[in-house]
Order: C-alpha cells, then structure tokens, then sequence
C-alpha cells in the first residue's frame, strides 16, 4: 500500500483519499507511513465500508435491471 499511494497522488491529483475496509484494522501499524500529498482520512463506515458500497452497488443494479 505504501507505493501505490504515490501513484494514485501522481496521476489523479486526488483532494483527499478515503482508505476504508480491512485495511483500517491494522491502520495503528502502517498510517504513518503513507504520505500523500492530499488529505487522508479514514472512511466514515470503517471496517465495513467495502461491503456496505457493494451492497448498494448491487442493489441499485438489481433495482435499474428490473424496470
């Protein structure tokens, strides 16, 4: 994680990066080595931010395929 970071800071130019998912448990062992040069911040669901955009993903499929 620490090397794609940059690469996402280099080419998007990105204000802030949200990191959220697994991620976010071992956040006390590896957040102080990332450096972007934008805002980091930690996704407001946590752990279970993924999970939670998959479902709406989903459902939001689900609703649009059946009309």
């Amino acid at each position: 994680m620490p090397d794609y970071l940059p690469i996402v800071d280099e080419l998007l130019r990105p204000e802030r990066i949200v990191l959220g998912g697994g991620v976010l448990g071992a956040r006390d062992r590896f957040w102080h080595l990332l450096r972007p040069t934008c805002e980091l911040v930690p996704a407001g669901l946590g752990p279970d931010a993924g999970i939670v955009g998959a479902a709406r993903f989903t459902a939001d499929r689900i609703t649009t395929d059946d009309r």
